[in-house]
């Protein structure tokens, strides 16, 4: 069963969708911004698609079950619940200080190393540097700032957080120095760790996506369209969509014929007006 907030507790009739249940009340919404805006809302099904996988991998688990066992199992899954758990690593550490963890400040990082920085051309990109002393080095070769290399202030992770406003203020003038498509390269030849922030128009036409089956065509009431694939391969297994999302009602009577209601049934059912 997948409800917004479960089947007990004083907030289980409550109605919900993702935005409220999972992105909302589960506590994401109030990490994600800048450290004094506002909250920022989620994409639309962004937390359904989470809470489906959720539900999946449980029913998976219960069928599993089952086999051990002989005895068939009640899966249950919230919005609420899987929202949090996607977030484990800040509620976790609320759990034990009982405190709100802060946003991250993009101006003043713990990390400049960590952080998203805009280009010439007004696109952005984002290192992903935790372990900043490994990848020190190689970021002021790609940068073209060898002198960076040299600074004690900078020599040390413990260093570089500790004047982090100074040296993220020059990370973001450099950046601001050449284009997306200059810095790819610059940054690929040291292998340093960071994505450009795509645009939907790139990702659907990424080779990497290509080359990982992301996508599927299938045939809709106007002829084929190109959509997205299931999000895993099984290797020779088909796992993708078979077809568009069913119209309201469209397999009513067959799954109430599954479920033992006979013809006769179905008729009655119908003209009472209890399908629609």
């Amino acid at each position: 069963m997948l409800t917004g907030y479960g089947t007990r507790g004083p907030d289980n009739a409550m109605t919900a969708f993702d935005y409220s249940a999972f992105w909302s009340r589960s506590g994401i919404m109030s990490l994600i911004g800048e450290p004094d805006g506002p909250p920022m809302p989620c994409r639309p099904g962004q937390g359904d698609h989470a809470t489906a996988l959720n539900l999946l991998s449980g029913t998976l688990a219960a069928l599993r079950l089952r086999d051990l066992t002989g005895e068939g199992q009640f899966v249950e899954v919230t919005l609420q619940r899987t929202g949090a758990w996607t977030i484990g690593a800040d509620v976790a550490t609320s759990l034990i200080l009982e405190d709100q963890p802060p946003r991250i400040d993009r101006v003043q990082p713990g990390n400049p190393m960590f952080n998203s920085y805009e280009t010439a051309d007004g696109r952005w990109l984002m290192l992903v540097m935790p372990t900043g002393d490994r990848y020190w080095h190689p970021l002021c070769r790609a940068l073209e700032q060898q002198q960076w290399s040299e600074d004690e202030r900078f020599s040390s992770l413990m260093g570089r957080m500790e004047h982090t406003a100074e040296l993220t203020g020059a990370m973001r003038e450099v950046f601001s120095s050449k284009t997306l498509a200059e810095w790819t390269p610059l940054l690929n030849a040291e292998a340093l760790t960071w994505a450009p922030v795509a645009e939907l128009p790139e990702v659907i036409h990424d080779p990497q996506m290509d080359a990982m089956n992301a996508w599927t065509e299938i045939d809709g009431p106007e002829g084929p369209f190109r959509t997205l694939n299931t999000p895993f391969d099984i290797a020779g297994a088909d796992v993708g969509p078979r077809g568009p999302a069913p119209k309201t009602g469209q397999h009513t009577h067959e799954v109430l014929q599954e479920l033992g209601l006979s013809d006769d049934e179905l008729v009655e059912l119908a003209a009472s007006g209890a399908l629609g």
